[in-house]
């Protein structure tokens, strides 16, 4: 399922602009994606209010673990699937990515646009705070 879950979130996903505070198919943000991913896998594992904040990517990692912790439960990366959330801390603020499986997970960032990341990259690796599950995946 990886490298078939891969494939095909690069190409339902990658061709998506960054649109800060994006929440549709004009253009995304980390949570947008997030958000637009969840909208047509597991519509009702998010909760409504998390999509609704604007400047998402304003908020400090710890403000952003209180929101995921309210409906995900952390766990390793070695026990990472695909959908997991992963979260990571970069400038003192929260980037989120869907893992996709194989180490590689898929987020929207400025001037890059959504695109297909290997987690162990320096950058990534170094700024990995937490990986989420949904409780409904239990």
């Amino acid at each position: 399922m990886n490298k078939e879950f891969n494939a095909f979130i690069a190409e339902k996903y990658q061709l998506l602009k960054f649109k800060e505070n994006g929440r549709d198919k004009d253009g995304v943000d980390c949570i947008g994606l997030l958000l637009t991913i969840y909208k047509e896998h597991f519509p009702e594992a998010i909760p409504e209010s998390l999509g609704k904040t604007t400047d998402w990517f304003k908020k400090s990692i710890e403000e952003s673990a209180i929101e995921f912790e309210k409906f995900c439960d952390e766990v390793k990366l070695s026990e990472a699937k695909p959908l997991d959330i992963v979260m990571f801390k970069l400038f003192n603020r929260a980037h989120i990515g869907v893992y996709c499986g194989g180490n590689m997970f898929v987020s929207a960032m400025p001037k890059v646009g959504v695109a297909n990341q290997y987690i162990h990259r320096r950058i990534w690796k170094n700024s990995l705070e937490k990986v989420y599950r949904r409780r409904l995946d239990k």
